[in-house]
């Protein structure tokens, strides 16, 4: 497996980080406690099992309390040989019989997150999947919204 991350941050500007994240895995690959949510977006389609995706990311703190992030990723089989599969990478998504595209979608997600107090920290968003040729072989055409809304507390 490949990760990468290159991004640069521009404090003078409501420090605006902006970035592109690299992931591929090929058909072989096994996490050995995979985790939904936030790993590869937040829509939580596909693992990271014969999957290459990249996401262009960008985060901006607009007051000492708030802070914006618009993320776009999209999302391809490694390998046309091997269907894709879910977070527990062991429940594939699709079959390739029914698809030989590597086209499984994108995804732009928008997300809030206050910080209320030193331990406390609110954020809502909105997640939106768009299936590419893979998906909409295998099961139709249609676009998966999330949305979410969270309490962080430390302790």
């Amino acid at each position: 497996m490949l990760i990468g991350e290159l991004g640069y941050t521009f404090p003078d500007f409501a420090k605006l980080r902006m970035g592109i994240e690299f992931n591929q895995a090929n058909e072989n690959w096994r996490d050995w406690y995979p985790t939904p949510k936030a790993q590869l977006g937040r829509n939580d389609v596909v693992g990271r099992r014969n999957l290459t995706s990249i996401a262009f990311r960008t985060k901006a703190d607009l007051t000492d309390k708030l802070a914006l992030n618009l993320d776009f990723w999209n999302y391809a089989r490694t390998s046309t040989a091997g269907p894709a599969y879910k977070h527990t990478d062991s429940t594939t998504v699709g079959t390739v019989a029914a698809s030989s595209s590597q086209d499984i979608g994108n995804a732009v997600e928008l997300s809030a997150k206050f910080q209320f107090s030193e331990k406390i920290d609110y954020g809502m968003g909105v997640a939106i999947f768009s299936q590419g040729s893979y998906l909409k072989e295998n099961f139709g055409d249609r676009t998966m919204t999330d949305f979410y809304a969270a309490v962080n507390i430390l302790f």
